[in-house]
């Protein structure tokens, strides 16, 4: 990826850990507490963008975490099964990730946006089907991919019956980023509508002036084809550990 696109990703990433953009790719594991927008997380936050991991903790853990932490390396805190054994004795309440994060640029998507041509804007006038697709589809699965199309740009993939088949949208993040996120009805999977509804999105996105960002588990292959297809060039990856504090 092109620097001055790294840059743009680096600059929110730093802002997000408040931390110096250099702090990103450490020499070695960094362990730090919460501080900007991370402060009163509930758990433990984990960036890979270099050789080495950015750690992020909650303050009353750092103590008894970080030696052990700092040892930590990329492929250990990338692996689920590791990452668990690493963490017995504190109270986990859940690993969410590895998260793959990506980034598009008119450049490196090209072509590969061709498929925006199959998807149309998502307005008001699309209520219905937009309330109908949410119901089909579970609640983590809306809250993780869904949009509001009264408040965002939303594309998707709309049937001869007017079924909503799929929806992308994208958040603006420090007016430089578009956060896309994409959810597609259960029964229409895998015949390319959340392709066509990315790739939508992120032509837009593109043309507004953004770098796009698309986010997804990496165990979630359907996604990851998405990303792939599309062209989406890996920036790092996240992880985060869900702990139960205060019980």
């Amino acid at each position: 990826m092109d620097r001055k696109y790294t840059e743009i990703a680096d600059r929110w990433w730093a802002r997000d850990f408040a931390c110096n953009p250099t702090d990103l790719r450490p020499d070695a594991t960094r362990v730090q507490t919460h501080a900007g927008r991370m402060l009163g997380a509930n758990g433990i936050w984990i960036l890979s963008v270099g050789a080495h991991p950015l750690v992020s903790v909650p303050s009353p853990f750092l103590r008894s975490l970080e030696p052990r932490a700092r040892e930590w390396t990329k492929d250990l805190v990338n692996e689920p099964t590791a990452l668990a054994a690493e963490l017995r004795g504190l109270p986990v309440d859940r690993i969410v990730g590895p998260a793959f994060i990506g980034y598009g640029t008119r450049e490196s998507l090209g072509a590969s946006l061709s498929p925006a041509d199959a998807a149309t804007p998502v307005t008001r006038d699309h209520d219905a089907a937009v309330d109908g697709l949410r119901e089909a589809c579970t609640e983590e699965e809306w809250s993780h991919g869904g949009t509001d199309h009264r408040t965002a740009p939303a594309f998707g993939r709309v049937d001869n019956t007017g079924e909503l088949t799929a929806l992308a949208g994208y958040a603006t993040w420090n007016d430089e980023i578009a956060h896309i996120a994409v959810v597609a009805a259960p029964d229409r999977r895998g015949a390319g509508h959340a392709t066509a509804a990315v790739a939508a999105a992120a032509r837009h996105a593109i043309d507004a002036g953004l770098l796009p960002q698309y986010r997804t588990l990496v165990a979630n292959e359907p996604s990851m084809a998405i990303a792939r297809r599309l062209g989406f060039e890996r920036y790092g990856s996240s992880v985060f550990v869900r702990l139960r504090i205060g019980e």
